[in-house]
């Protein structure tokens, strides 16, 4: 008799249930990236009064966190800042963190996957997706969904991880202590670490 295999977890759920560990076990890397992505010409328009901002697959909120936290450092307007994700946990975690900031009129948090946006054709000035489209189930569509709620003129900024270095310190680990385990893998399709696939979505 053939036994079902056992599926391994999905990227919603594997979020989920690390949300309250993710910016420590991630290094800080992704607020590193964030801190970056504000420095490109093209976000200079983000502290406009008219600007209308999606922190898309936001995790923990830290794009929109340090859009708050640069609005102040430079004394700029604040915008108008929609963060959501498919993890319950991360957008509870986004929404405690931007409260505290004393940023809840001007921040909407939401449990929303991107390969269905909920909002309004044309709605955002600026789309950020910070280490997010690898780990949708439709990468496509989740595409589609930035260019869709974007306005005529926006800009979108998506980033994605070329080489998951860390799993070369991981492996040798796991292999001494869990030598009958298969080697850990997030749960993502490889083609997300290929520079053309991304630019071709």
């Amino acid at each position: 008799m053939n036994m079902p295999q056992k599926s391994g977890p999905t990227a919603i759920g594997h979020f989920d249930s690390t949300a309250a560990q993710y910016e420590a076990s991630t290094g800080g890397c992704t607020r590193e990236l964030a801190r970056l992505l504000l420095d490109i010409p093209q976000l200079e328009s983000i502290y406009q009064p008219s600007a209308i901002v999606l922190d898309n697959a936001c995790g923990t909120g830290i794009v929109a966190e340090e859009i708050v936290l640069r609005a102040r450092r430079t004394n700029a307007n604040a915008p108008k800042l929609y963060a959501v994700d498919p993890a319950p946990n991360m957008v509870e975690i986004s929404r405690k963190n931007l409260d505290a900031l004393g940023a809840s009129e001007t921040s909407i948090t939401a449990i929303m996957p991107g390969e269905k946006l909920e909002f309004q054709d044309e709605m955002f000035t600026h789309s950020i997706t910070n280490l997010g489209i690898l780990f949708y189930t439709d990468g496509d569509a989740g595409a589609k969904e930035i260019y869709r709620t974007l306005k005529p003129g926006g800009v979108a900024v998506v980033t994605s991880w070329a080489v998951l270095g860390y799993l070369e310190v991981i492996h040798p680990a796991q292999s001494v202590v869990r030598p009958d385990d298969p080697p850990f893998k997030l749960p993502i399709p490889e083609k997300w670490l290929i520079r053309l696939r991304l630019k071709s979505v």
